[in-house]
């Protein structure tokens, strides 16, 4: 049986985060996604309470530098 990995909850660390399109399609590569993606990110952001050092849109893919919020654990919610 494995077991759960360990949480290191509210050290204030940076976690970098890629995630591709589907298919690694260049689904943000006009203008009206990445508004949508920015203002989704904006507002789960703001619900998490996380912190946010930056992020770069590509076509397929986006990189994420995220720091988590001072709120309930992550794995609560």
């Amino acid at each position: 049986m494995s077991r759960k990995p360990t949480r290191y909850q509210h050290q204030r660390c940076l976690h970098f985060i890629t995630f591709s399109c589907y298919r690694r399609e260049p689904l943000l590569d006009s203008v009206t996604p990445r508004v949508i993606f920015e203002n989704e990110l904006e507002r789960v952001r703001r619900w998490s309470g996380c912190y946010t050092a930056g992020y770069v849109v590509m076509p397929e893919h986006v990189d994420l530098l995220i720091c988590e919020g001072w709120g309930s654990p992550l794995d609560k919610r």
